[in-house]
Protein backbone atom coordinates (compact mmCIF):
# COMPACT_ATOMS: atom_id res chain seq x y z
CA UNK A 1 0.00 0.00 0.00
CA UNK A 2 1.33 3.40 -1.38
CA UNK A 3 1.10 6.65 0.83
CA UNK A 4 0.19 9.80 -1.21
CA UNK A 5 1.35 13.49 0.13
CA UNK A 6 -1.08 16.02 -0.12
CA UNK A 7 -0.68 20.00 0.52
CA UNK A 8 -3.54 22.38 1.51
CA UNK A 9 -4.54 24.72 -0.80
CA UNK A 10 -4.99 27.78 2.10
CA UNK A 11 -1.67 27.20 4.44
CA UNK A 12 0.12 25.12 2.30
CA UNK A 13 0.98 22.16 5.06
CA UNK A 14 1.49 18.81 4.03
CA UNK A 15 0.66 15.80 5.56
CA UNK A 16 1.31 11.74 4.04
CA UNK A 17 -2.30 9.89 4.04
CA UNK A 18 -3.16 6.32 2.43
CA UNK A 19 -3.77 6.46 -1.45
CA UNK A 20 -7.42 4.64 -0.53
CA UNK A 21 -8.36 7.02 1.66
CA UNK A 22 -11.45 9.25 0.68
CA UNK A 23 -11.51 13.10 0.18
CA UNK A 24 -14.83 12.88 2.62
CA UNK A 25 -12.70 10.24 4.92
CA UNK A 26 -10.05 13.44 5.44
CA UNK A 27 -11.68 15.65 7.34
CA UNK A 28 -10.30 19.78 7.26
CA UNK A 29 -6.71 21.09 7.73
CA UNK A 30 -5.91 22.84 10.69
CA UNK A 31 -6.55 26.22 9.31
CA UNK A 32 -10.07 25.39 8.59
CA UNK A 33 -9.41 24.68 4.98
CA UNK A 34 -11.09 21.24 3.26
CA UNK A 35 -8.16 19.04 2.33
CA UNK A 36 -8.71 17.31 -1.18
CA UNK A 37 -7.71 13.79 -2.16
CA UNK A 38 -5.20 14.29 -5.65
CA UNK A 39 -6.09 12.35 -8.68
CA UNK A 40 -3.87 9.51 -8.69
CA UNK A 41 -2.87 8.68 -12.62
CA UNK A 42 -3.19 5.37 -13.41
CA UNK A 43 -0.92 3.12 -14.27
CA UNK A 44 -0.20 2.02 -18.11
CA UNK A 45 -0.26 -1.39 -18.90
CA UNK A 46 3.38 -2.78 -20.65
CA UNK A 47 1.98 -3.44 -24.42
CA UNK A 48 4.98 -5.98 -24.58
CA UNK A 49 2.58 -8.39 -21.97
CA UNK A 50 -0.43 -7.25 -23.79
CA UNK A 51 0.39 -8.92 -26.97
CA UNK A 52 2.05 -11.67 -25.30
CA UNK A 53 -1.01 -12.36 -23.23
CA UNK A 54 -3.45 -12.85 -25.57
CA UNK A 55 -5.70 -15.87 -25.78
CA UNK A 56 -4.38 -18.74 -27.42
CA UNK A 57 -7.85 -19.30 -29.51
CA UNK A 58 -7.47 -15.36 -30.98
CA UNK A 59 -3.98 -16.01 -31.78
CA UNK A 60 -5.39 -19.26 -33.94
CA UNK A 61 -8.10 -16.90 -35.41
CA UNK A 62 -5.49 -14.58 -36.50
CA UNK A 63 -3.12 -17.35 -38.30
CA UNK A 64 -6.49 -18.77 -40.45
CA UNK A 65 -7.04 -15.21 -41.27
CA UNK A 66 -6.95 -15.29 -45.45
CA UNK A 67 -4.23 -12.54 -45.19
CA UNK A 68 -1.76 -14.16 -43.44
CA UNK A 69 -2.58 -17.12 -45.11
CA UNK A 70 -1.79 -15.31 -48.30
CA UNK A 71 1.14 -14.20 -47.19
CA UNK A 72 2.53 -17.46 -46.10
CA UNK A 73 1.92 -18.92 -49.01
CA UNK A 74 3.89 -16.62 -51.05
CA UNK A 75 6.45 -17.16 -48.82
CA UNK A 76 6.49 -20.46 -49.28
CA UNK A 77 6.40 -19.70 -53.14
CA UNK A 78 9.28 -18.02 -53.30
CA UNK A 79 10.93 -20.21 -51.79
CA UNK A 80 9.93 -23.43 -54.03
CA UNK A 81 10.61 -20.81 -56.95
CA UNK A 82 14.31 -19.91 -55.44
CA UNK A 83 15.06 -23.95 -54.75
CA UNK A 84 13.72 -25.10 -58.77
CA UNK A 85 15.77 -21.97 -60.13
CA UNK A 86 18.82 -23.71 -58.10
CA UNK A 87 18.07 -27.23 -59.63
CA UNK A 88 17.63 -25.65 -62.79
CA UNK A 89 20.75 -23.63 -62.75
CA UNK A 90 22.92 -26.74 -61.70
CA UNK A 91 21.75 -28.46 -64.47
CA UNK A 92 22.67 -25.53 -66.63
CA UNK A 93 26.21 -25.35 -65.16
CA UNK A 94 26.65 -29.44 -65.37
CA UNK A 95 25.53 -29.95 -69.16
CA UNK A 96 27.90 -26.34 -70.09
CA UNK A 97 31.11 -27.76 -68.02
CA UNK A 98 30.41 -31.37 -69.13
CA UNK A 99 30.14 -30.11 -72.99
CA UNK A 100 33.14 -28.01 -73.18
CA UNK A 101 35.54 -29.86 -71.49
CA UNK A 102 34.30 -33.16 -73.29
CA UNK A 103 35.04 -31.63 -76.14
CA UNK A 104 38.54 -30.86 -75.60
CA UNK A 105 39.24 -33.67 -73.94
CA UNK A 106 38.09 -36.03 -76.53
CA UNK A 107 38.12 -33.65 -79.84
CA UNK A 108 41.22 -32.95 -82.10
CA UNK A 109 41.26 -29.71 -80.62
CA UNK A 110 44.85 -29.91 -78.52
CA UNK A 111 47.94 -31.87 -79.40
CA UNK A 112 49.35 -34.54 -78.12
CA UNK A 113 51.26 -33.13 -75.64
CA UNK A 114 48.82 -30.76 -74.60
CA UNK A 115 46.31 -33.17 -74.25
CA UNK A 116 48.20 -34.92 -71.85
CA UNK A 117 49.25 -31.60 -69.93
CA UNK A 118 45.02 -30.94 -69.70
CA UNK A 119 44.28 -34.47 -68.60
CA UNK A 120 46.58 -34.01 -65.94
CA UNK A 121 45.06 -30.68 -64.88
CA UNK A 122 41.38 -32.17 -64.97
CA UNK A 123 42.01 -35.05 -62.88
CA UNK A 124 44.08 -32.42 -60.22
CA UNK A 125 41.02 -30.75 -60.45
CA UNK A 126 38.73 -33.53 -59.76
CA UNK A 127 41.55 -34.64 -56.65
CA UNK A 128 41.32 -31.20 -54.95
CA UNK A 129 36.73 -31.38 -55.36
CA UNK A 130 37.02 -34.70 -53.74
CA UNK A 131 38.69 -32.75 -50.90
CA UNK A 132 36.22 -30.35 -51.03
CA UNK A 133 33.26 -32.65 -50.79
CA UNK A 134 34.94 -34.16 -47.76
CA UNK A 135 35.10 -30.86 -46.33
CA UNK A 136 31.36 -30.22 -46.74
CA UNK A 137 30.67 -33.59 -45.33
CA UNK A 138 32.42 -33.24 -42.21
CA UNK A 139 30.04 -29.56 -41.92
CA UNK A 140 27.25 -31.77 -42.33
CA UNK A 141 27.66 -34.09 -40.09
CA UNK A 142 31.16 -35.53 -38.67
CA UNK A 143 30.25 -39.19 -39.84
CA UNK A 144 29.32 -38.67 -43.38
CA UNK A 145 33.00 -37.07 -43.52
CA UNK A 146 34.66 -39.57 -41.80
CA UNK A 147 33.05 -42.09 -43.98
CA UNK A 148 34.06 -40.30 -46.99
CA UNK A 149 37.33 -39.98 -45.91
CA UNK A 150 38.03 -43.29 -45.56
CA UNK A 151 36.37 -44.81 -48.23
CA UNK A 152 36.68 -42.30 -51.26
CA UNK A 153 34.01 -43.69 -53.84
CA UNK A 154 31.87 -43.09 -51.00
CA UNK A 155 32.21 -39.21 -51.20
CA UNK A 156 30.42 -39.26 -54.63
CA UNK A 157 27.23 -41.12 -53.09
CA UNK A 158 27.43 -38.50 -50.36
CA UNK A 159 27.42 -35.84 -52.63
CA UNK A 160 24.86 -36.80 -55.19
CA UNK A 161 22.10 -38.58 -52.52
CA UNK A 162 22.58 -36.92 -49.46
CA UNK A 163 24.13 -33.42 -50.01
CA UNK A 164 21.94 -30.25 -50.97
CA UNK A 165 25.10 -28.49 -52.66
CA UNK A 166 23.68 -28.32 -56.21
CA UNK A 167 26.72 -26.62 -57.80
CA UNK A 168 29.20 -28.85 -56.39
CA UNK A 169 27.38 -31.75 -57.57
CA UNK A 170 27.33 -29.65 -61.33
CA UNK A 171 31.12 -29.32 -61.35
CA UNK A 172 31.85 -32.67 -60.01
CA UNK A 173 29.68 -34.23 -62.49
CA UNK A 174 30.81 -32.15 -65.40
CA UNK A 175 34.47 -33.06 -64.49
CA UNK A 176 33.71 -36.68 -64.05
CA UNK A 177 32.45 -37.01 -67.58
CA UNK A 178 35.47 -35.24 -68.77
CA UNK A 179 38.32 -36.65 -66.86
CA UNK A 180 36.69 -39.71 -65.11
CA UNK A 181 37.44 -42.28 -67.15
CA UNK A 182 41.09 -41.23 -66.86
CA UNK A 183 40.84 -41.04 -63.34
CA UNK A 184 39.31 -44.73 -62.95
CA UNK A 185 42.61 -46.04 -65.24
CA UNK A 186 44.80 -44.15 -63.02
CA UNK A 187 43.81 -45.68 -60.11
CA UNK A 188 42.91 -49.17 -61.41
CA UNK A 189 47.08 -49.29 -62.10
CA UNK A 190 48.03 -47.45 -58.77
CA UNK A 191 46.47 -50.27 -57.24
CA UNK A 192 47.62 -52.96 -59.37
CA UNK A 193 50.96 -51.63 -58.51
CA UNK A 194 50.32 -51.92 -55.02
CA UNK A 195 48.66 -55.66 -55.35
CA UNK A 196 51.49 -56.55 -57.56
CA UNK A 197 53.80 -55.19 -54.65
CA UNK A 198 52.16 -57.36 -51.60
CA UNK A 199 52.42 -60.27 -53.67
CA UNK A 200 56.16 -60.37 -54.88
CA UNK A 201 56.49 -59.23 -50.60
CA UNK A 202 54.77 -62.44 -49.97
CA UNK A 203 56.01 -64.97 -52.49
CA UNK A 204 59.72 -63.96 -51.64
CA UNK A 205 59.02 -64.70 -48.18
CA UNK A 206 59.20 -61.18 -46.49
CA UNK A 207 62.70 -60.92 -47.28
Amino acid sequence: MADVRIKCAKCGKEMMVSEYVSSDALGDCSCGAKLLMPQIPKKKQNPTTVRYARDPATIEAEANRPRFRARRSSTLVRLGSWRISEYGMSWLIFLLLASVLSYFRYSDALAKTSLETYTFWGMVAMGLFHMVVIVDAFYNEFFEGLVSLMIPPYSLYYLYFKSDSFALRAIVGGLAVAFGLDMVELCVDQLSGYVKEVNDFIWSGGG
